[in-house]
């Protein structure tokens, strides 16, 4: 009989803003600069926590808690978080439908 395949579940941070948003929630906490860059390599460019833990020297649950704490604060009122898993293949085509429909958005409340 096959082994039934173990799922982790973890928030997925990964080029989940842009350098402006990242800048503006970063500007309101109290992170080091080195955290700072380790967290815009993940939040920004795409880079894995995993990636990010183990050029730090430190835990997936440490860099897990600092994206956490950046995002918090670029939380806006009547928003939601979405934490999907798809298919590592339609990641980047659904990344770029969000982020459109996020900039259309705002452009429209711009208005």
């Amino acid at each position: 009989m096959a082994k039934k395949a173990r799922r982790m579940s973890f928030k997925i941070y990964q080029g989940c803003l842009n350098e402006t948003d990242f800048n503006l929630a970063v500007s309101q906490t109290r992170i080091t600069e080195r955290n700072i860059d380790a967290a815009r390599q993940i939040m920004v460019h795409g880079k894995t926590v995993v990636e990010m833990a183990d050029e730090l020297g430190t835990t997936r649950v440490a860099v897990t808690t600092l994206c956490r704490k950046i995002l918090e604060k670029t939380q806006q009122k009547d928003w939601v978080l979405l934490n999907v898993q798809v298919p590592k293949e339609l990641r980047a085509q659904l990344l770029s439908i969000i982020n459109q429909a996020i900039e259309d958005y705002s452009e429209g409340e711009a208005s």
